[in-house]
């Protein structure tokens, strides 16, 4: 129905679902690292508004998302091995963490993770 709809196929609804739903994670990672600034500046963003806690949940439900549409994509136990480890690092998520940890660790694994999975 999706696909002939819009002209699209389904497998390029779901690529697209994966890598929305992993850019998210990693946009709100980086909201929990700048939420002290950004407050003092009156942005809102998903942290200020909702807490720590919901975040990590909104990021957790992210991946979980990834993990379904990559299911009906075929992907590989490493591709699911790589959204379990993504989750422990935004469970590991907090204000403060350095850069190494959010430019670095956060970023990188997930990059590579959203590129194994496309190709």
């Amino acid at each position: 129905l999706i696909g002939t709809a819009t002209g699209i196929a389904r497998e390029e609804w779901l690529i697209l679902l994966v890598i929305a739903s992993i850019s998210a994670a990693i946009e709100i990672s980086w909201d929990v690292r700048d939420m002290r600034g950004d407050a003092a500046f009156g942005i809102r963003t998903i942290p200020n508004t909702f807490g720590l806690r919901a975040s990590k949940g909104f990021m957790l439900t992210l991946l979980a998302l990834a993990a379904v549409a990559g299911y009906f994509l075929g992907l590989s136990h490493f591709s699911y091995a790589a959204l379990l480890l993504s989750a422990f690092f935004i469970l590991a998520t907090r204000e403060g963490r350095g850069y190494l940890y959010y430019h670095g660790i956060v970023l990188t694994w997930i990059a590579a993770l959203s590129l194994y999975i496309i190709s």
